[in-house]
């Protein structure tokens, strides 16, 4: 997957209409032609007036016409210039800035500013966790090297090499050696090689040679013990090669791009799920986001039941969506052309509840000033849902109770009896068997409600579920809201992963949507996350027995990081910071126990 469309982290922005121009080729030229990288249409500008050059890991100015003066904060400039950021570039009467974040270079200090350019992008990285930091970290890393061309490739197991990033961004992916990838994957190692090397490979002798290639470096990108992808770097002939010491640096950093490829992979598979998921549900139905099994098998069941008219208990903590499964199995069945009306039990008083329900005729009590229909009545031929069902008093469940066998009804005030043509769904979060048995509901009742049941899981219990709904609800407010949508660093990723969420899918929702109005940054950061601290963080600690004290220390060491691993989908990164170690510490925790960093899905997530 490309993203060539991603602005470089060089540019010129004119001061006139402040457009910006990326500077994502190797060679920018600048004059009145408009064959020219940026049109200068100023009176006595002539066709070629100057160029930008990227070498060397430094972005260069020169003058090519000594017709029209070239300026470089205010002074003429006479030979080629390393520009810094914040430079301003005029000619004729256009003044251009130069901005590099990942660049502040000076003609003195041109060695020192690669080193403090990679270090701002992985600060920056660091502090974002954002997947589209992948251009200008590989832009960092290339000027650190000093390098011509870089490219940052993911291995698919279906579609083989992709490349996600490239430096220049107007580089040709033909001047990249496959060959050297694959030298990199079988080694299983950093591969350090010299144009002196091309001869004994006829295959790479065409884009190597044409491209004047004369030394590659090509990384490959671990997750625990699985490659997840490649790092390449290459330097023009006529140049000083890349040396051992280079391979060092690119080995010590190749963690970070491992943690970039998962973010992306992550991004990717959840844009994905979410596509899917909207386009396989029913369009009047709101959308389930899932992506686990335990949610796949209720669903299973929601499709399973909705082809037919018998009663459905939905039963699941507050806020796990039971209202969504009413709907997304009314929507399915051979009612969904008729009307879904809903009704919460425990919201209403008990006079109100039985008249919403049944109806009443004009006078039937205080304030009944006119004959109103019904949930029941109006809903004829479709669905009645009745959330909280747990709720309804007594001598209430006794009249429901006859809709649901009988199919009569009689409404309030009235001595006429209705024929009643609906399909039932009730929902509750508390245990209507626990209730049964102490008598505050009619065990006929509940055996008439649960004819077909569905038990709904917590979020706790689909925790990695957590980061895909909380996307769809960043875009989902952010575009309500016309904010631009932003992402999750990773210190936030991890506090959404460690919370237990009593209040389930709703308090996400709440909880999003708040941080994503008090964020003032372009993602939303651990301290824009309001979360109630204390008991809700955490798993609690399971009881070992019948052990020494050794392999229980060992049994519980070993599966919290397991639990952390699946909870970050196999993030090493996220899964450190989920258990408070250094990400090192838990890869060797990781070898020593002889786990593996792929995603299982387990039911419980």
């Amino acid at each position: 997957m490309e993203n060539s469309d991603k602005l470089a982290s060089a540019r010129l922005i004119r001061q006139s209409d402040k457009k910006e121009f990326p500077l994502g080729a190797r060679l920018t030229t600048m004059g009145s032609s408009p064959q020219s990288s940026i049109v200068v249409s100023s009176v006595g500008v002539v066709e070629h007036v100057a160029h930008i050059l990227f070498s060397d890991g430094v972005f260069s100015l020169a003058a090519v016409s000594r017709v029209c003066a070239v300026m470089r904060n205010g002074k003429r400039l006479v030979k080629s210039t390393v520009l810094a950021d914040g430079d301003l570039i005029g000619i004729a009467d256009e003044l251009f800035l130069f901005k590099n974040e990942f660049q502040e270079v000076s003609a003195a200090s041109a060695e020192k500013s690669p080193l403090r350019g990679f270090i701002a992008a992985v600060s920056k990285f660091m502090r974002t966790g954002s997947g589209d930091a992948r251009f200008e970290l590989l832009s960092a890393v290339a000027q650190l090297l000093c390098s011509d061309g870089a490219r940052l490739v993911a291995e698919e197991p279906e579609s083989g090499f992709t490349t996600i990033a490239r430096f220049p961004q107007a580089s040709a992916l033909d001047r990249f050696s496959q060959r050297a990838i694959l030298w990199a994957k079988q080694q299983q190692s950093t591969v350090l090689m010299h144009d002196e090397s091309w001869g004994e490979d006829d295959q790479n002798q065409g884009s190597l040679e044409k491209n004047q290639i004369g030394s590659i470096l090509c990384s490959p990108i671990f997750e625990g013990e699985a490659i997840r992808g490649y790092l390449y770097l290459d330097k023009k002939q006529n140049k000083t090669g890349f040396s051992q010491q280079d391979r060092e640096i690119l080995d010590d950093v190749g963690p970070i791009f491992g943690d970039l490829l998962a973010l992306y992979d992550r991004s990717v598979r959840q844009r994905e799920t979410i596509v899917r998921l909207q386009t396989t549900l029913d369009a009047q139905t709101a959308p389930i986001i899932y992506d686990c099994e335990v949610m796949q098998r209720a669903i299973d069941l929601s499709i399973k039941f909705s082809s037919t008219d018998s009663s459905v208990l939905l039963m699941g903590e507050t806020g796990t969506g039971k209202e969504l499964f009413a709907r997304f199995i009314h929507g399915r069945g051979n009612r969904a052309d008729k009307d879904f009306c809903a009704i919460n039990c425990g919201a209403l008083p008990e006079n109100l509840i039985e008249s919403e329900l049944f109806g009443h005729e004009k006078g039937a009590f205080t304030g009944a000033y006119q004959k109103k229909r019904g949930l029941f009545e109006r809903a004829r031929g479709g669905t009645v849902f009745l959330d909280e069902i747990g709720e309804m008093p007594l001598n209430l469940q006794v009249k429901l109770l006859r809709v649901l066998q009988e199919s009569e009804m009689t409404p309030v005030g009235s001595t006429e009896t209705l024929r009643v043509d609906v399909r039932v769904i009730a929902a509750t979060n508390k245990d209507l068997r626990e209730e049964v048995a102490h008598g505050r509901f009619r065990e006929d009742l509940f055996y008439r409600l649960n004819v077909l049941e569905i038990i709904i899981p917590a979020l706790r219990l689909r925790v990695r579920d957590a980061l895909l709904l909380t996307d769809y609800f960043i875009k989902k407010y952010s575009q309500r809201f016309g904010l631009q949508e932003k992402g999750l660093t990773l210190q936030a990723q991890a506090k959404l992963l460690a919370y237990r969420w009593p209040g389930n899918v709703r308090q996400l929702e709440n909880v999003i949507q708040k941080a994503l109005l008090i964020s003032k940054d372009k993602c939303i950061d651990e301290t824009d996350i309001d979360l109630p601290q204390g008991k809700d963080t955490g798993d609690a600690h399971k009881e070992q027995s019948g052990q020494t004290l050794k392999e229980v220390r060992a049994a519980a060491e070993a599966q919290c990081i397991k639990d952390a691993l699946a909870k970050a989908n196999g993030n090493v990164s996220i899964a450190a910071r989920l258990l408070e170690i250094d990400r090192k510490w838990l890869t060797k925790l990781i070898k020593a126990h002889h786990l593996s960093t792929v995603p299982q899905n387990p039911d419980r997530f």
